[in-house]
């Protein structure tokens, strides 16, 4: 992957994951959360914020990983699927159990899931059409500091 291509999409990762942040924080501090205005049970409209927070935290968690640890494949595919799930929250309930209203707190979230949905995909393609150099990532590290310490004549570490 291009570097430059992985630093801004590092940077997109990292402001979907802010967003996500910023709407976990925002299901815990309000009473009322745009999920709930239309439903009327008062038990689902005090259980269903937090949980919806929690989701939204657990996401934005994941994407961190991911922006830090973009090389890993089991955690891009952790965010695909993390974004994916996401996506498929908004949309069924906008439009399958219309518990929320088609608007820019749907539209927003959707958007920049199915962009990240986009890159990690792209990044993973990527990475199958790249020849691993090594196997063992540990076995390189330690190869490498074996050379270093004989150039300065050091014990070999084994």
């Amino acid at each position: 992957m291009d570097q430059k291509f992985t630093y801004a999409f590092r940077g997109v990762i990292a402001f979907v994951a802010f967003t996500n942040l910023g709407i976990a924080v925002k299901a815990f501090v309000e009473k009322k959360c745009s999920l709930t205005e239309i439903s009327g049970s008062e038990s689902v409209n005090l259980i269903l914020p937090r949980v919806f927070g929690s989701f939204a935290f657990l996401q934005a968690l994941i994407l961190i990983h991911c922006a830090l640890c973009i090389y890993h494949k089991p955690l891009i595919s952790l965010g695909i699927f993390s974004s994916f799930l996401n996506l498929n929250v908004y949309l069924t309930e906008t439009f399958v159990f219309h518990t929320i209203s088609f608007d820019f707190q749907v539209i927003l979230p959707c958007v920049l899931n199915g962009i990240i949905i986009v890159g990690f995909a792209a990044s993973l393609l990527e990475f199958k059409s790249k020849k691993e150099v090594c196997d063992d990532e540990n076995a390189e590290i330690l190869k490498f500091a074996n050379t270093l310490k004989k150039t300065r004549g050091m014990k070999k570490f084994k």
